[in-house]
Order: C-alpha cells, then sequence, then structure tokens
C-alpha cells in the first residue's frame, strides 16, 4: 500500500516527491453522497520529462539555425534590391556631376517606388543639362565665328596697312574706315551678348 493514497483517501489531496525522485500525485475519488470510495494515483517522472525535452532540444537549435539562414538570405536579397538601385543612382549622380551628361539611371516602369521616381528625376535632370550644355556649345561656337570674321578682317587691314608703307593717303583712310567698321560690328555683337 502507498502512504500517499491512504493519505488521500484518509485525510487530504497528496503531491510528493520520491526518493528515486519520481512524484506521487494522490487525489480522492468522492462518490454522490461525499463519501471517499478510492484515489487516483499519477507518477510523475522527471527523467522521462528530462528525456523528451533532450529530444526536443537538438530539433528546436536545428529549426533556429535553419529560420536565422532563411531570415539572413531574406534580409541580404532585400537590402540588395534595396541597395543595388541605390548604388547605381549615386553612380549616375556622380557621372553627371563630371559633365557626363548622357548618363542614365535605368528604371524600371512597372516598379513604382521611391528610388525609381528619384531616378526618374535624375534622368530628366541629365536630359535637361544635356540641352542646356548643347544649347551652350553652340552658343560658343556661333559666337566665336561671329568674332572671328570681323577680328580677320581688322588683321587683315592692319597688315596690308602695315606692310605697304608707300600706299596713297586715301588708302589708309579707306582701310582705317574699314577697321572702324568692324570694331563697331564686334561692339555690336558684344552689346547684342551683353
Amino acid at each position: 500500500v502507498i502512504p500517499e493514497v491512504i493519505e488521500a483517501i484518509e485525510t487530504r489531496d497528496v503531491a510528493r516527491e520520491q526518493e528515486n525522485g519520481d512524484i506521487y500525485v494522490v487525489t480522492s475519488i468522492v462518490d454522490e453522497a461525499g463519501k471517499k470510495v478510492g484515489a487516483v494515483l499519477i507518477v510523475y517522472k522527471p527523467s522521462d520529462i528530462h528525456a523528451m525535452i533532450a529530444g526536443i532540444r537538438k530539433p528546436v537549435y536545428v529549426m533556429t539555425i535553419l529560420i536565422a539562414c532563411i531570415v539572413l538570405s531574406f534580409v541580404l536579397v532585400l537590402s540588395h534590391t534595396i541597395t543595388g538601385p541605390l548604388s547605381k543612382l549615386m553612380e549616375v549622380i556622380k557621372n553627371i556631376s563630371a559633365v557626363h551628361f548622357d548618363e542614365r539611371m535605368p528604371v524600371d516602369v512597372f516598379s513604382d517606388n521611391e528610388i525609381m521616381q528619384v531616378g526618374a528625376a535624375v534622368n530628366n535632370m541629365a536630359e535637361k543639362l544635356e540641352e542646356v550644355e548643347t544649347s551652350r556649345q553652340h552658343f560658343v561656337s556661333n559666337v566665336s565665328h561671329e568674332l572671328k570674321t570681323p577680328l580677320s578682317s581688322i588683321k587683315v587691314l592692319s597688315e596690308s596697312i602695315l606692310l605697304d608703307s608707300e600706299a596713297p593717303k586715301e588708302t589708309y583712310v579707306e582701310f582705317l574706315r574699314d577697321i572702324n567698321s568692324e570694331v563697331d560690328r564686334m561692339t555690336e555683337i558684344i552689346n547684342d551678348l551683353l
């Protein structure tokens, strides 16, 4: 006879650890009249629980490592998805600032996120800068051509005066009038530019 069973039937329910480490839990059975007619004994073996926990521990470690690897892979892919376009955008901006106005950011029309919107804005800015640069080059080319023509005339006329020391006075006067006319022409061009 187990003393805990007798105690549960005679006085109260019991839970007690045994010398071998097992735990006995005893509860009495009461009939409809309230009389104790028996008891239920539950033997709890902590060694079984520890063995079960040890058996679960290894799969839990494996699952934790597996989940960590999956999360890490996901984070790497996500960060590459975000930082890749940002790196390309920075490279395009650096090239544009180095006067490579033909540089463009590849924009994914199916992806409408902030990075693609900034990329489209950078492309738009690069196109406008390219137009401004083309206009500037045409302007410089036209101005230099417009200024070279009167300068060439002045140069030819002044060299003619210098080389022909025995020319009549009328020739000198005519050449100086032409030089004066070319200077007036250059003044008009410069005024137009200003």
